[in-house]
């Protein structure tokens, strides 16, 4: 569990899939895929860390299922997510690697009702 202005909330990953620390967030556990849905469907808003190896395409799945079901998306650039989303549209998206820029996207979603809800109206 961590903790976001105060509130908490549960960093969930399907199971087998890969998962990459970013600064102090980190995954609190895995899920079976069919528990995965529900709990993304609650969500307020998805944060996708792919990796900055373009190799490596983890990710796309949740990105793809997310705006399918109007959330918005926090990510890390790779070439897959600059084929998935548009930033400032659908997501906010940050360089990857670039952690300190990825707690402030998530900080002004998390915060910014109005751009949660235009980014969540563009997915």
């Amino acid at each position: 569990m961590i903790w976001l202005n105060g509130t908490p909330i549960e960093v969930v990953h399907p199971v087998n899939q890969p998962v990459q620390r970013v600064g102090s967030l980190r995954p609190t556990g895995e899920c079976l895929l069919h528990e995965f849905l529900p709990r993304l469907s609650r969500a307020r808003f998805t944060i996708v860390n792919c990796y900055s190896d373009a190799r490596l395409c983890a990710g796309g799945s949740t990105i793809v299922t997310s705006l399918a079901l109007g959330k918005p998306v926090v990510a890390t650039w790779t070439p897959m997510v600059r084929d998935l989303l548009r930033d400032g549209v659908d997501s906010l998206v940050v360089p990857a690697g670039d952690d300190r820029a990825l707690a402030e996207a998530i900080d002004r979603v998390d915060r910014d009702d109005a751009l949660r809800a235009r980014l969540a109206a563009g997915a």
